[in-house]
């Protein structure tokens, strides 16, 4: 389960409120009392700039997609999302291995999407 919360309370003065996100992700039945994985994502209210700040996966969930899961979720809400560079060497492995997959630009990962829901 995805949930996406806007941050607008407590706030510090130099942000803007209205471009703050938290992007979580959930176990199905909603039986951890935390998320598995979140991000962190920067969107002026236009949407015309989307930036992906930060993303972590509980440890014991990955290598098990949530990641990939996020990443998906907020590309379908944000189309032109950016991701930022990784600053742990297990965010550059995975990095590496998502833009070999699906694409820097992330259209090859539309593709597949559209392929799998095809069944092709």
């Amino acid at each position: 389960m995805i949930v996406f919360r806007q941050i607008n309370e407590e706030i510090p003065d130099e942000w803007v409120a209205g471009m703050h996100w938290y992007v979580e992700h959930h176990d199905d039945d909603w039986t951890l009392p935390y998320p598995t994985g979140m991000a962190f994502v920067l969107a002026t209210p236009d949407e015309k700039m989307v930036i992906i700040e930060y993303l972590h996966v509980q440890e014991r969930y990955r290598r098990c997609g949530v990641a990939t899961i996020l990443l998906g979720a907020i590309k379908e809400k944000w189309p032109n999302a950016k991701l930022t560079e990784a600053v742990t060497e297990d965010g550059e492995k995975f990095l590496a291995a998502f833009r070999k997959t699906h694409g820097e630009c992330w259209d090859a990962y539309e593709a597949k999407v559209e392929a799998t829901l095809k069944g092709t």
